[in-house]
């Protein structure tokens, strides 16, 4: 499997977008993103340099796998999605605030 963040996004935003409009349930949202950070989480030399894509995506991953927790004031809310969703298709910036990397292995 290559590493085509611009495909990744894409399949992302629209599986967040099918869980705002109530199309896929929280549960098959957080299981997806659960696959792709085991499926991504190898060896750093295999993938390609991160970008500032990377940090939006894997935001979005990490903020889908700890929404819906309890206290809710202390996980991602419905807005919090709604931007990560914006950021993944360009319409809006990820707050530098905000970091995150894609899982890592290390190096072999």
């Amino acid at each position: 499997m290559d590493y085509d963040l611009s495909a990744m996004k894409a399949e992302l935003a629209a599986r967040l977008e099918a869980y705002l409009e109530g199309r896929l349930a929280l549960d098959g949202l957080k299981q997806y993103a659960w696959e792709m950070e085991e499926t991504w989480a190898v060896d750093d030399g295999r993938l390609p340099p991160v970008t500032d894509d990377d940090r939006v995506y894997w935001a979005t991953i990490w903020d889908i796998i700890n929404a819906g927790g309890e206290p809710p004031q202390y996980h991602p809310s419905t807005e919090d999605l709604r931007l990560s969703l914006a950021c993944l298709r360009g319409q809006a910036s990820l707050p530098a605030s905000i970091h995150a990397s894609r899982p890592s292995r290390g190096r072999r």
